[in-house]
């Protein structure tokens, strides 16, 4: 069987990309699709800002809209201690570095702790943004993963590792130089690579399931799925 491969552009705090999760859980347990994935840094670095209740009211419109859209669940505890929390950040840099952490260990484990992170977050109302946080879920996730870990060392690295975070500043330009390439802003968003070329493959497929997104990839192929 011919094998797809798919680039998945995203940021852990896209609210469209936790909304896509489960057709990307499933997609993964197709042996004909390579799944890769590029964080867009869409909130680090100069797309980082301060929380304010503006800013929180205006997320959570969002969120809300994507909720009723795709039934993915943003949780009161996701308003009232991420949104809402005395000392929140809106900067994913955090578990940016994390993913890129555990993808060093083994690249298979990284979309299952983004998914992690994204239920931590919107439904336990864990913050995310915070590097002692986002170290803790990422030693337990590992811990049950069969590495061992210690958050205090994660946190350490999340925070002052140069390595780490010039590995993810790489990941995040070259994303950016895609996305220049391909003149999009935003994510998320999905490409089908075939023989060096990339199409679009239509966001809103993915709040469909799997099945909807392999259907329009075969369309696009002029093959069957």
């Amino acid at each position: 069987m011919l094998q797809k491969t798919l680039l998945y552009l995203f940021d852990p705090w896209c609210g469209l990309c936790y909304a896509a999760a489960p057709a990307l859980d499933a997609l993964t347990n197709d042996s004909s699709i390579e799944l890769m994935l590029l964080p867009s840094g869409l909130f680090t670095g100069r797309g980082a800002r301060p929380q304010n209740r503006e800013w929180a009211e205006y997320a959570w419109s969002n969120d809300q809209r994507i909720e009723a859209l795709t039934g993915q669940v943003f949780s009161e505890a996701y308003r009232q201690q991420v949104l809402l929390g005395p000392h929140g950040s809106f900067d994913s840099g955090p578990m940016t570095r994390a993913l890129t952490l555990a993808r060093g260990l083994d690249r298979r484990l990284e979309l299952p702790l983004l998914h992690h992170f994204q239920r931590q977050r919107y439904i336990d109302g864990r913050e995310t943004s915070s590097a002692r946080v986002a170290a803790a879920i990422t030693s337990g996730f590992l811990e049950r993963h069969g590495y061992a870990s210690d958050p205090v060392v994660f946190a350490e690295q999340l925070n002052a590792d140069d390595a780490l975070a010039l590995l993810a500043c790489e990941r995040i330009d070259e994303t950016q130089r895609m996305m220049e390439s391909e003149q999009v802003r935003g994510v998320l968003k999905l490409y089908l690579q075939t023989a060096g070329q990339l199409q679009p493959v239509s966001s809103e497929v993915l709040y469909q399931g799997a099945d909807a997104v392999l259907e329009a990839i075969a369309v696009m192929r002029q093959m069957p799925a």
